[in-house]
């Protein structure tokens, strides 16, 4: 009735996959953290390095050069809007998918801790009801001569053969 060393083995082996997958997407979650980090670190700065450098383009008294820092000021601004709108790109896409995937994946861990403790729980059964059935043949054993069969056993191993039954049924080996 327990499930063949095969099964057991590829339970164990997914478990292990699951424990190796979770703490790699758990990695990847920080570094996605960090990346977003600083890209909206390096998003201030380039908005700072554009105003500083606006205000040098209008301390300048050499118009060609003022032009320039005026443009390079603007284009600092526009990629440090870039950076902000790809910052926030990454936190809502990036970090939610991973984040729902460590979640999924602690839902199958905790699927698998189930499966752990029902095999464990139809372990006991069957050892209970190996335990009844030796109890039942000493008693019919050492009651040969007075009575031909002992009910209350034959109740018990009934009781514990239905656990048993409904367990398979509610745990898929």
């Amino acid at each position: 009735m327990l499930p063949s060393k095969s099964r057991i083995f590829w339970f164990e082996s997914k478990q292990q996959q699951i424990e190796i997958l979770d703490n790699q997407f758990r990695k990847l979650y920080t570094a996605i953290e960090l990346l977003i980090y600083n890209r909206k670190e390096l998003s201030s700065s380039l908005g700072h390095l554009g105003k500083w450098t606006a205000l040098i383009g209008h301390d300048e008294n050499n118009v060609s050069l003022s032009c320039a820092l005026s443009h390079l000021a603007a284009t600092h601004e526009k990629v440090e809007k870039i950076y902000e709108s790809q910052a926030n790109y990454d936190f809502l896409y990036l970090s939610e998918l991973l984040r729902d995937y460590i979640g999924m994946i602690g839902a199958v861990r905790e699927a698998f801790h189930e499966r752990v403790k029902c095999f464990q729980n139809l372990t006991n059964l069957e050892q209970n009801l190996n335990r009844k059935q030796e109890s039942k043949a000493k008693l019919e054993l050492t009651l040969k001569n007075e009575r031909p069969r002992s009910p209350e056993i034959d109740d018990e191993i009934r009781d514990v053969i239905v656990l048993l039954i409904e367990n398979l049924c509610l745990s898929n080996f």
